[in-house]
């Protein structure tokens, strides 16, 4: 709370001559906690009538007199509870979930209600451990789980001749035969293209290619094959980083469980956070199925298959 005042909405009694319980049984700790909601109650209350400064300034001293005599019982209860939001991220529960946000809201309630200088040092070290855990739960996932014998997405030639990169880049009014070999009179096969992010599933998971060539290497353009130009690994659902992947695969996962072994499926994830395209997109809360859907609230997170 501002000026120190700490927590949440006013609570029961308590003054700053209490003396502080010696034992952090459940008893303790909700004395400590309804006595320093009632000082942070009572600093926010005079700011709100207007009290003067030095009146606040009074408060707040006072209050971190408290803070001080109840501050081994607040430190107790705090490692209880940060060693249960460590245990969440041991075991893989995001920072999106209930659990973990009903966890990590109360350790920071609680974290509020130590000295000033204790906190911070307590902010540091939680910060540093909960790095810490995740760091050994990423350790422990090996993204070359089920990827053997699995190829990445084959080159997809364009279907006419081009020319230049980037700004530069144009089409020729011509079939691109030398690189396809397609030639008149052949089938093709015309579908949307959905630029996103290039992902596929097996039924043993899902799977993120990883090129390993520089951005505009000129060896993109050579004739180099797809086990020379990328790498691919299991997607780590715990790393932040595939939160938007995850949104858009979530609600296929069983379909690509349900495929037959050996089967590949290639698709663009796409979705109003991957990349800059589809920014400002509502998806609506559609199914998924023909042009839109996927989202919900807002929100639009789909996928689009291309190939199998």
């Amino acid at each position: 709370g501002g000026g120190g005042g700490g927590g949440g909405g006013g609570g029961g009694g308590g003054s700053e001559g209490s003396a502080a319980p010696s034992s952090s049984s459940s008893s303790a700790v909700a004395e400590a906690i309804a006595v320093l909601d009632a000082k942070g109650a009572e600093i926010r209350q005079l700011k709100a009538d207007g009290a003067d400064e030095p009146t606040v300034l009074a408060a707040v001293a006072a209050t971190s007199v408290v803070k001080e005599q109840y501050e081994s019982v607040m430190h107790e209860h705090l490692t209880s509870l940060e060693e249960r939001v460590l245990e969440l991220v041991r075991a893989g529960v995001g920072k999106k979930d209930s659990a973990m946000k009903a966890r990590e809201a109360e350790a920071t309630k609680i974290r509020n209600f130590l000295p000033a200088a204790v906190k911070r040092g307590a902010e540091e070290g939680f910060r540093r451990a909960k790095k810490e855990a995740q760091a050994a739960k990423n350790k422990a996932f090996d993204p070359k789980q089920h990827t053997e014998g699995l190829r990445v997405q084959r080159k997809i030639h364009h279907l006419l001749s081009s020319q230049g990169q980037r700004e530069t880049f144009f089409y020729h009014p011509a079939l691109n035969t030398a690189q396809h070999g397609l030639k008149e009179g052949d089938p093709v096969w015309l579908s949307e293209k959905w630029d996103g992010t290039t992902v596929q599933a097996t039924n043993k998971g899902v799977f993120k290619r990883r090129d390993l060539l520089e951005r505009g290497s000129a060896k993109k353009f050579g004739t180099m094959c797809e086990e020379e130009r990328y790498d691919v690994g299991l997607i780590n659902w715990d790393e932040p980083a595939n939160v938007h992947i995850k949104a858009s695969t979530d609600r296929w996962r069983d379909a690509f469980r349900s495929m037959e072994d050996g089967l590949c499926v290639y698709f663009e994830a796409i979705g109003d956070e991957i990349g800059g395209r589809f920014k400002g997109i509502d998806g609506g809360g559609g199914d998924g199925g023909g042009g839109g859907g996927g989202g919900g609230g807002g929100r639009f997170h789909d996928i689009r298959v291309f190939d199998f």
